[in-house]
C-alpha cells in the first residue's frame, strides 16, 4: 500500500528559533540584520528615512481619507435637515391659492422660506444648523417644482399658493 501525500497545511510548519513577539516588535532592519545579511548604518538610513517617510505619508492620507468622508456624511446630513425644513414650510406658512390671482411669486415665496427655515428647530443650536443647511434659490425651485406646478406670468415665476398670515 503507497502512502498518501499530505495535504498542503496539514503538517506542522518547522519551530523559528525568533518568537513572533521580538519580530513584530523589531523593525523590518533589526529582523534582516539578524538573519545574517549585515549592512552598515550609512546604507540603512535612507531605507529607515523611506520607511518613515511613506510613514508618514500614510498617516495624513488616511487623516484627509476620514476628513473628507465625513464631509459627506454632514452634507448629506445637512441635506436631510434642508427637506425637514423645507416640508415642515409646506405644511405651517402657505396654503393652496383658489384663484389665480392669488398666486404668488416664487421669490415672494422664497423669502417666507428662509425666515421660517431660519426659525426651524426646537434648540438654538438646532436653529443655527438649520440657518447653515439652507437652501438655495435653486435648490429651493427644484423642492417645489417636484410638489407644485409654476406659471410664467409678465412680473415672474408664479405658484399656485399663498402665504399664510402671520406665518
Amino acid at each position: 500500500m503507497a502512502t498518501r501525500k499530505p495535504r498542503p497545511g496539514s503538517l506542522p510548519l518547522p519551530k523559528d528559533d525568533s518568537s513572533d513577539a521580538d519580530v513584530a516588535a523589531d523593525p523590518w532592519w533589526n529582523v534582516a540584520r539578524r538573519s545574517g545579511y549585515t549592512m552598515t548604518e550609512e546604507e540603512l538610513q535612507p531605507l529607515k528615512d523611506a520607511f518613515e517617510a511613506d510613514l508618514l505619508r500614510r498617516e495624513r492620507e488616511a487623516a484627509f481619507s476620514g476628513l473628507q468622508q465625513a464631509r459627506a456624511k454632514a452634507e448629506q446630513l445637512s441635506g436631510a435637515v434642508r427637506d425637514a425644513a423645507f416640508e415642515d414650510w409646506i405644511r405651517r406658512c402657505v396654503v393652496d391659492a383658489e384663484r389665480p390671482d392669488e398666486w404668488t411669486q416664487a421669490r415672494t415665496l422664497y423669502e417666507n422660506y428662509l425666515a421660517h427655515a431660519q426659525r426651524f428647530g426646537r434648540t438654538r443650536d438646532q436653529r443655527a444648523q438649520s440657518v447653515l443647511a439652507l437652501a438655495t434659490l435653486t435648490q429651493w425651485g427644484r423642492m417645489m417644482a417636484t410638489q407644485f406646478t409654476k406659471k410664467r406670468r409678465g412680473a415672474g415665476w408664479y405658484y399656485p399658493l399663498r402665504c399664510k398670515r402671520g406665518g
